[in-house]
């Protein structure tokens, strides 16, 4: 069933206008489709990358100290020394 009309649209990528030959077109080109499509699927990648960054800097501040002890070695502390410094952050 064709027809032999043409609807404007805009593109809801680049935003361009132009002329449709079905009415649930959406995209003016196939580049701007798949453009779309990976913005789309970009976007989906950085919302979980975003909520496990957030969940890690949620974490306790004693989390966060256990690798303080590696860091420390060089500056001679001992791990009652760490273990004190971990004590007077959560106070």
């Amino acid at each position: 069933m064709s027809s032999n009309f043409t609807v404007q649209r805009i593109c809801e990528h680049c935003k361009d206008i132009f002329d449709a030959k079905t009415t649930v077109t959406r995209f003016c080109s196939r580049l701007c489709n798949k453009r779309s499509y990976k913005l789309k699927e970009r976007n989906v990648v950085m919302k979980n990358i975003d909520l496990k960054v957030k969940n890690i800097l949620e974490k306790p501040m004693i989390d966060k100290m256990e690798y303080h002890f590696y860091l420390a070695k060089s500056q001679n502390a001992t791990i009652d020394d760490a273990i004190a410094e971990i004590k007077r952050i959560n106070l």
